[in-house]
């Protein structure tokens, strides 16, 4: 008799991401999201869908910045933003561990 041991979930996780420009704050963002579902399931993942983002704030920075206090001026910017994630996750349940 076969069973199935696919399983799905549906979770919410809220992450933070920093960069040098919204895409790369947005990918920093993923990259933690990732990172925090290792951790929390631990089986084998098979795939993980996000249903729906929100974005709980963004913040854009300008920094003024030289080289030798002098030479060489620019404004640099970066992002930071916080985000929930709705994802629908499907992995393997087959025990073991």
């Amino acid at each position: 008799m076969t069973h199935n041991h696919l399983v799905e979930d549906h979770l919410v996780m809220h992450v933070k991401g920093h960069g040098a420009s919204q895409h790369s704050a947005v990918e920093d963002a993923f990259k933690s999201m990732r990172l925090e579902l290792q951790t929390l399931i631990k089986d084998p993942i098979i795939s993980v869908s996000a249903d729906a983002i929100e974005v709980k704030n963004i913040q854009k920075t300008q920094a003024k910045e030289a080289f030798l206090y002098f030479f060489f001026k620019r404004i640099v910017d970066s992002y930071a933003l916080e985000l929930n994630i709705h994802l629908t996750v499907k992995y393997l349940n087959i025990g073991g561990e």
